[in-house]
């Protein structure tokens, strides 16, 4: 799925460069490809729903960002991978943070840091 993981990174550049409708249509574009030929539970697609959501986010469409980012962080559960789950569990908090849902913000991201920290996620734990 090599078309799929090049237009994720094109989404990624487009939305640095503040290419808002760019990067929305090359991540539909992904997500089009990507439901017709992988599996609903595949890493690709959980990937491809963290950076819709990131993408939803930056276009301030808080709640389909939400949804994509839950999504991912179903996927990545049932693929027990736990590192993701943090990430996709705490950009959700951010997002609630963002849109002023400060409490519902601040339970997110404590669970994604008491999450980062149980599995040992450095990474995570250092950007919050």
């Amino acid at each position: 799925m090599l078309e799929v993981e090049f237009l994720l990174k094109k989404t990624d550049v487009l939305r640095r460069m503040k290419r808002k409708s760019d990067a929305f249509i090359a991540i539909q574009r992904a997500h089009a490809i990507a439901t017709a030929s992988l599996d609903e539970n595949s890493p690709l697609v959980a990937q491809l729903y963290n950076r819709r959501g990131a993408t939803y986010w930056t276009a301030e469409k808080n709640d389909l960002a939400i949804a994509d980012f839950e999504k991912a962080t179903k996927i990545f559960k049932n693929l027990g991978d736990k590192a993701s789950q943090v990430y996709s569990i705490g950009y959700t908090g951010l997002i609630a943070w963002s849109a002023g849902e400060y409490r519902q913000a601040e339970k997110m991201l404590q669970n994604s840091i008491n999450f980062a920290e149980k599995i040992k996620a450095l990474q995570w734990q250092a950007i919050q």
